[in-house]
């Protein structure tokens, strides 16, 4: 009785999903840079990005490790978040980008927020329940710039965290 006794888990979400919304991020938020730029850009191994793009059922396919995710999305800079968010809805989460405490000045978000808001209300009125994506995107995030201005100034630390650790 000399069998493998090992006991293997797969998780709650495996490869077998996070491998092709991987390949298909890269596709969405990344096409216009060959693999070779792409990895030059994020610093990781072109062979290693290359692989973590092949078919999960493929010999060489490698799953993509954290570090490589989030090196890929600094590399995309602004669109590195709904990258991240595209791998991430597999979990059931998504990514954005940290507002910056020191840069939301009141008289930029102000135009933008007027703008989004007349669209919520227009929309309202109409009776459409749903709003555009670029509408909700501006009010998602001038109200955590807003809120991340109000942090830095009162000096309530870290915005995002909910509870203390330690």
């Amino acid at each position: 009785m000399s069998g493998d006794k090992s006991v293997h888990f797969s998780g709650l979400v495996t490869h077998e999903t996070t491998g092709p919304a991987f390949a298909k991020a890269r596709k969405i938020y990344a096409s216009e840079f060959s693999d070779k730029e792409l990895a030059r850009g994020a610093k990781i191994s072109d062979l290693r990005l290359k692989a973590m793009l092949r078919e999960t059922h493929d010999p060489s396919y490698r799953q993509p490790k954290l570090s490589d995710l989030l090196s890929i999305a600094k590399f995309l800079k602004d669109d590195g978040a709904d990258f991240l968010s595209h791998i991430l809805k597999e979990a059931g989460f998504g990514a954005f980008i940290l507002p910056d405490p020191e840069g939301g000045d009141l008289a930029r978000l102000a135009p933008e927020v007027a703008e989004a808001s007349a669209d919520l209300t227009s929309g309202a009125l109409r009776g459409d329940n749903v709003v555009g994506f670029d509408t909700a995107s501006t009010l998602i995030r001038a109200g955590k710039q807003l809120a991340a201005n109000e942090a830095a100034k009162t000096g309530q630390g870290d915005l995002f965290r909910r509870r203390a650790v330690g």
